[in-house]
């Protein structure tokens, strides 16, 4: 290699080296710059991540507290679900013994009905007892009373025979005890008050020829009498009086009659005896 040659070599050698060199001056200067700024941005970034970590903190402390304060609001609550569920088993336990005494006093109103059951049952029983005593006695007050006509069973049958006024009636007083005339001469009246004419005899001794109020009609008789003769018995049964029809043939007068106008020629004839 000539010399001009290598000195040609060795300026352009210098000048890379001085380009070379700068080049290094240049990044080793960038290299510091962005050194300097990267320092600076960690930096910030260690500020703010300080910052973040504080808050962070803050918050978890927070969190923390309410975290404490629900754990002891749901500690309250399990100790208030507790003393509940102690409540509850009391008041079951309450409650079993309320069905025990309900199942007792059931038990109870069932015997104390059935016992007042029994009783009315026994009541009806007395009261059935009593009543048919009650009967008996005014039936046998009834056959032993007196024959007696109320001035209204009076008017009430005088007004039902009116219908046939005029009809001849021949009537006998079969005894005479103070119960056979006080009822023959009730019945007698009335008759006469409705208009019918009675022919009357009495008949003497104690009545037993005759017992209650016997009405005969004679065969021969008309319409009208023979309607008055079936209106007359339902008339003394309607006051209580013991009356039915007798065959006419059979009502014979007796052999003695005192004061008497019977003639035994009248279509009816009436026998009043004693009480039957």
């Amino acid at each position: 290699m000539t010399k001009e040659a290598l000195e040609t070599l060795i300026r352009h050698l210098e000048l890379g080296a001085l380009v070379f060199g700068a080049l290094v001056v240049i990044g080793v200067a960038g290299e510091t710059i962005f050194g300097v700024r990267i320092w600076w941005n960690n930096r910030k970034l260690q500020k703010i991540q300080q910052s973040e970590n504080t808050e962070l903190q803050i918050k978890i402390s927070g969190l923390q507290q309410k975290t404490a304060e629900a754990d002891a609001k749901a500690e309250g609550f399990r100790f208030q679900i507790a003393e509940a569920n102690t409540r509850v088993k009391s008041a079951e336990a309450q409650v079993a013994s309320a069905n025990a005494a309900s199942q007792e006093a059931v038990a109870k109103v069932a015997n104390a009905e059935a016992r007042i059951a029994e009783a009315q049952r026994g009541a009806a029983e007395a009261n059935l007892s009593a009543e048919r005593e009650r009967m008996a006695r005014l039936q046998l007050e009834a056959r032993l009373a007196d024959r007696m006509l109320s001035p209204a069973q009076q008017a009430t049958m005088t007004e039902r025979l009116k219908a046939w006024s005029g009809v001849t009636v021949d009537a006998i007083i079969w005894g005479d005890t103070a119960e056979i005339m006080i009822i023959s001469n009730q019945v007698l009246e009335v008759m006469r008050r409705a208009g019918w004419i009675i022919q009357l005899g009495h008949a003497g001794g104690g009545g037993g020829a005759v017992r209650g109020i016997l009405v005969g009609t004679s065969p021969d008789a008309n319409a009208n009498d023979i309607a008055a003769s079936a209106a007359l018995v339902p008339a003394l049964q309607s006051v209580g009086l013991a009356a039915g029809s007798w065959k006419f043939a059979e009502m014979q007068q007796p052999m003695v009659m005192l004061n008497t106008s019977f003639t035994g020629k009248a279509p009816i004839r009436v026998f009043i005896g004693s009480k039957p």
